[in-house]
């Protein structure tokens, strides 16, 4: 019996076509899925270079320096002034998507505003918080049936590179940035000299009178309540000594907190007409007309206005301010036949006063305030000593023996212009910039006043 050669030929040729037709659906996936993943690639890579320049500009901002002639917080656009660009953040601000839902503080960077910069390498948009140092892409991009935003999202794979193994341990700094009453920003930076492993670090942390550690799986994180804690970084095996640091500003005798970041207590309102107490004592200060709040300070546009605090006085004291200096006098005080008060005389110079035993006590810098710089102003008196600080460091003291008398006539605390209208013309008002204010009812140790100062200055 013959074969049938040309069935067989027949049956040869249609499994052969079957063949080559799934090798090239095989072909072509692995091509589509190799593009997708390249992309996926140049996605992530411009995220760190985003990221990398972000901490660079807050490093800028922290040093007050500007960009092109402008401070830093001033770069890029306002979401809620375009639609589209609000209708895109009311997307991307979810939990669901980039995991981020509080958009305050955030700015939109397009790419005019990106070449400007001068950053190279960056084809996306984004929304960027410099004072939070977080970027999330604009548009972010789908990968494996999910759609990424932010670094914190990338798969561990992708984000948690090896360099080399080592027996050295990691070292680690600590960054801070008050969010509200009481409430910080916590960033942890890794050491560069360490050549272990790059991300994904995990943080313990916990507040020394604390019996548990919590654990954030990220190097950014919210704490609330200031304190000293415990911090530890891991990463698999690897992990550092424990760190002790100071979060916040000291709180022991706080009373006044004005910052002009966090001008309430839910946050960053402009508009609002209250410079929120974050001391948790709500002494809230009524502002004026004519100061208005900025991007970062409270704006003391003409002469005669002030923010009025109310009847305090105690007989020991700290109160810290922070200014830049444009023209006029007075920075804060309450001083009528007692009480106390700080300002710039004609000659420039800086003066902090109490009244103690029927008169005033005056301290005056060798220093002469420049128009367009920034100063930390700090008057402490303990019953012994009265101290006068300038930008962290000590400009002049006077060992004096009492205690601050009260204020006559219910005098107020006042910022910006005298509370007492008959040393107007003695002492002008106030015409600048204030960023912050903190009273104390005690003096402040020169170790609590570095604290104080390396998180605020």
């Amino acid at each position: 019996m013959k074969k049938n050669n040309k069935g067989i030929t027949l049956i040869t040729l249609v499994i052969t076509i079957v063949v080559i037709l799934i090798l090239a659906t095989i072909a072509t996936n692995t091509g589509i899925e190799t593009i997708k993943s390249s992309e996926f690639t140049k996605f992530t890579t411009e995220l760190k270079i985003m990221q990398t320049q972000v901490n660079n500009l807050y490093e800028k901002y922290q040093n007050n320096e500007k960009i092109n002639g402008v401070e830093v917080l001033t770069l890029g656009e306002e979401i809620e002034d375009n639609e589209k660009i609000s209708k895109q953040a009311e997307k991307v601000f979810t939990g669901e998507a980039s995991g981020v839902i509080d958009k305050m503080g955030y700015k939109y960077y397009s790419q005019n505003t990106i070449k400007e910069l001068k950053i190279e390498g960056i084809n996306q948009e984004f929304f960027i918080n410099i004072q939070k140092r977080k970027i999330i892409s604009y548009l972010g991009m789908e990968y494996k049936n999910k759609r990424y935003y932010t670094l914190e999202q990338l798969p561990d794979g992708l984000y948690n590179v090896e360099y080399k193994k080592n027996n050295e341990k990691p070292t680690f700094t600590v960054g801070q940035n008050l969010i509200g009453e009481n409430k910080y920003n916590i960033t942890v930076k890794i050491d560069k000299t360490y050549s272990g492993y790059a991300n994904k670090w995990k943080v313990r942390y916990k507040k020394q009178d604390s019996e548990f550690y919590k654990t954030s799986d990220n190097l950014n994180f919210i704490i609330d309540g200031g304190g000293i804690y415990n911090l530890q970084i891991q990463n698999g095996e690897i992990e550092s000594d424990i760190k002790e640091q100071n979060i916040g500003i000291i709180q022991d005798g706080l009373i006044v907190h004005y910052d002009s970041n966090i001008n309430t207590r839910k946050g960053n309102n402009k508009y609002t007409k209250k410079w929120e107490d974050l001391s948790g004592n709500t002494n809230d200060g009524t502002i004026s007309e004519g100061i208005s709040f900025k991007e970062s300070y409270l704006n003391f546009e003409i002469t005669g206005n002030k923010v009025d605090i109310g009847e305090l006085n105690y007989p020991y004291l700290t109160a810290e301010i922070s200014f830049e200096y444009k023209n006029g006098s007075y920075l804060i005080g309450n001083a009528n036949n007692g009480g106390y008060r700080l300002y710039i005389d004609e000659n420039k110079r800086i003066l902090g006063e109490i009244y103690n035993n029927g008169s005033y006590h005056t301290l005056t810098s060798e220093l002469k305030v420049e128009e367009g710089k920034r100063y930390n102003v700090i008057l402490t008196y303990d019953g012994n000593k009265l101290s006068l600080y300038i930008n962290g460091k000590m400009e002049k003291y006077l060992l004096l023996n009492g205690e601050i008398e009260t204020a006559k006539d219910n005098t107020k605390l006042t910022i910006g212009s005298t509370y007492n209208l008959e040393q107007i013309n003695e002492i002008p008002s106030f015409v600048g910039k204030i960023y912050g204010v903190k009273i104390y009812n005690r003096a402040l140790s020169q170790e609590e006043l570095n604290i104080n100062y390396n998180i605020t200055s």
